[in-house]
């Protein structure tokens, strides 16, 4: 359960700019969820970070999201079992899912299959990942 503060600052960062799209990072390396954070940032998106599919469900049960970028292996959850969840609550809420173990064309149709909006590698270029975010997301004034 969180303490009313954290309330307030989820609500403060998700809301700060309106035209802001706000995106959720879901990883259980905290160095890619940093790099993510900040790169986004710099493209003009509200970020916030998630290092586990249990605090992920709780974010996007609190908040507002135009994307979540989910990896596809966490410390205490599938993501793929995580993307099933969310799209059965959150249908329309488009969700990208990243991997560090390369293509998996297995991987891939049961990503597609559960309404993942694109399947990408940690590995691509920071600029062809943001095309791709730009591509997923329904506008992208960021």
């Amino acid at each position: 359960m969180r303490e009313w503060w954290q309330f307030v600052i989820l609500s403060s960062l998700i809301t700060k700019d309106p035209a802001k799209q706000s995106i959720l990072v879901v990883d259980d390396e905290s160095s890619i969820c940093e790099l993510l954070r900040a790169y986004l940032q710099k493209q003009g998106y509200a970020v916030m970070t998630a290092s586990s599919g249990q605090e992920a469900k709780d974010l996007i049960g609190e908040s507002h999201f135009d994307l979540v970028i989910l990896d596809i292996m966490l410390g205490d959850a599938s993501g793929l079992t995580l993307l099933g969840e969310v799209k059965d609550i959150h249908s329309h809420l488009p969700v990208v899912i990243m991997t560090g173990t390369g293509f998996d064309e297995r991987l891939l149709r049961e990503a597609m299959l559960k309404g993942a909006a694109a399947y990408v590698g940690k590995t691509l270029p920071l600029d062809q990942f943001l095309t791709e975010i730009r591509r997923v997301l329904p506008h992208h004034p960021a």
